[in-house]
């Protein structure tokens, strides 16, 4: 397993991507409405026998896998859940629990 590179997100939000040898991430930020909570999208592709882990964040996030599948591991207390995802599923996650 090789570190993921620096977080390229700074306190402005903008949209941004990277891409490494595991796949791209892209992180798309729409203009805000009526929120002062600017909403964004993230859209990863992660080519076959790669890692992605240590997603902690501060709000309700959905998973949905567009194409192809993945296993997906959510550490609940000291409890790792897996289980497989496939196209049109979502997978909720909680503020605050890792998957």
């Amino acid at each position: 397993m090789t570190p993921a590179p620096e977080n390229p997100l700074d306190a402005s939000g903008e949209s941004f991507h990277f891409t490494d040898e595991r796949g791209t991430y892209q992180h798309l930020a729409f203009t805000p409405g009526s929120s002062r909570v600017r909403p964004y999208v993230n859209v990863l592709f992660t080519k076959a026998g790669n890692l992605r882990s240590g997603d902690i964040h501060q709000c309700e996030q959905h998973n949905v896998v567009l194409y192809g599948h993945c296993e997906l591991t959510q550490v609940l207390g000291a409890c790792p859940c897996k289980g497989n995802a496939r196209p049109a599923e979502c997978v909720p996650l909680q503020a605050g629990e890792r998957l």
